[in-house]
């Protein structure tokens, strides 16, 4: 494990013969599948636009990574995996989320954090509020 910095080595002591195991530790640690980091994966994925003095291969390879880092960043339980639903309740909530002002930033940057986000969760925080203003 030569390119390893030694204060990352503690992490790795006893996988350090096996590649695989020891990037899994290491991915464990400092890869956080939350829905707020797949938010931010998909904010940057789909905010890349060709540079003027970029190549379309160059282009492609750009967003080719930028899918890798989404990917990489679903949950990667065998016994309930990732389904498009779980995607389509994620964007949901992430759009809800992301479209609310200020005024609304204590929910955001809580259920940005959460483990798992629910579409109906979300909207019916937003509805709840809404009910309270107009009190």
């Amino acid at each position: 494990m030569l390119n390893i910095e030694a204060d990352q080595r503690v992490h790795i002591r006893s996988t350090q013969d096996n590649p695989v195991a020891a990037w899994k530790a290491l991915a464990s640690i400092y890869l956080q599948r939350k829905p707020g980091a797949r938010f931010a994966a998909y904010d940057e994925f789909f905010g890349i636009r060709k540079r003027e003095d970029e190549s379309l291969s160059a282009l492609t390879a750009r967003v080719d990574q930028a899918m890798l880092k989404i990917k990489e960043l679903r949950p990667s339980d065998a016994t309930n995996p990732f389904t498009i639903d779980n995607l389509d309740d994620e964007l949901v909530c992430m759009t809800l989320v992301h479209s609310l002002p200020q005024e609304y930033s204590h929910f955001t940057s809580n259920k940005a954090n959460k483990e798992k986000q629910r579409k109906t969760q979300a909207t019916n925080y937003v509805m709840i509020h809404e009910r309270k203003e107009m009190k």
